[in-house]
């Protein structure tokens, strides 16, 4: 008798070993990724799972998706879903389950944004109605608009921090809680920028990223011409053609030159490789002309604008001028 009271205390000792053991899962054995990284609305997104615990590809897998059962079967280690709009959020959970032991864990995706406004500080005119170019030697800042949310609420963007890479070198000087713009000097020279910016909260849970690239732009001149009673036509010359006898007035728009140094350009037009001396040196980007009456010519003009000490700021232009002899009934 003694010795079946034995059996049965072994017995049920063994039983819970076996129970005790199939609730012990260590935390981390499942680890989570998430392709992209942080992702923004309307992205496609993968959520996978490895373990360094289990072996995940004989395991029976179940998961959910904010509660609701989207996969189940043997090896199933990664679900695709659709990031929804900005300030949602994805509650991923997985049971996997292997030799009666049950391990389980969970991710939140939080869906979010940030916009970059690029503004390059170079010159267009008022009429112009395109983005300005990026020209060697002058100067862009980038402005940052996040879309971070946490519990349904758009976090303050003074309280996020800004971490600002420059060729994949960290901007330390201008990255920082409430950093939200980037300030650049652009080299005078040719080049390939790329610019990623990364904001989180201040407890590192929501996350957002963005990455912009650009080649610079050499600057260029555009001729237009100016009707005494209509203003300048916005509309760009290739060539022109004005009937003799007639005066008008040419403008050359330095476009994309630095803004800071457009009233300080170094300017020359000329005409067959001779320099015209103008009456009017305070307007440099423009030339009055008048075409001799009953006469019929072609004319080539050039233009030319530097900026001082500098090697990539600067263009010229051509513009052929056909002056056409009127008839007899005009």
């Amino acid at each position: 008798m003694k010795y079946l009271k034995k059996i049965i205390i072994l017995s049920l000792l063994s039983l819970t070993t076996l129970v005790a053991s199939a609730q012990v899962v260590p935390d981390d054995a499942i680890v989570f990724n998430t392709t992209p990284q942080y992702p923004k609305p309307g992205e496609n997104v993968t959520v996978s799972v490895n373990s360094y615990i289990f072996d995940i590809s004989r395991a029976e897998f179940v998961w959910t998706v904010n509660s609701k059962k989207v996969a189940a079967g043997g090896g199933i280690t990664s679900v695709n879903l659709k990031a929804g709009s900005a300030g949602s959020t994805a509650v991923v959970k997985v049971s996997a389950s292997l030799n009666n032991e049950v391990y389980e864990g969970n991710t939140v995706i939080y869906v979010t944004d940030v916009d970059l406004v690029v503004n390059a500080n170079t010159y267009a005119p008022n009429f112009y109605r395109g983005s300005k170019l990026i020209t060697p030697g002058s100067t862009i800042d980038i402005f940052a608009v996040p879309f971070l949310y946490f519990d349904g609420t758009r976090l303050n963007p003074t309280t996020l921090s800004y971490e600002w890479t420059l060729n994949g070198t960290r901007m330390g000087n201008q990255s920082g809680k409430g950093r939200d713009k980037l300030s650049l000097d652009i080299a005078d020279v040719n080049g390939y920028y790329d610019i990623e910016l990364k904001v989180s909260s201040p407890q590192k849970t929501v996350i957002a990223a963005k990455r912009i690239s650009f080649q610079t732009q050499a600057p260029k001149i555009l001729f237009y011409k100016t009707d005494t009673l209509l203003g300048r036509k916005p509309v760009a010359l290739q060539n022109l053609n004005e009937f003799a006898g007639n005066t008008f007035t040419i403008a050359a728009e330095p476009y994309f030159f630095d803004l800071r140094f457009v009233s300080k350009l170094l300017t020359r037009w000329s005409s067959n490789g001779q320099t015209i001396n103008k009456k009017d040196s305070t307007k440099p980007f423009e030339l009055e002309l008048a075409a001799p009456p009953d006469t019929e010519s072609l004319t080539p003009f050039n233009f030319e604008a530097q900026k001082p000490n500098s090697l990539f700021q600067q263009a010229e232009a051509f513009l052929n001028i056909h002056i056409l002899r009127k008839s007899g009934n005009e």
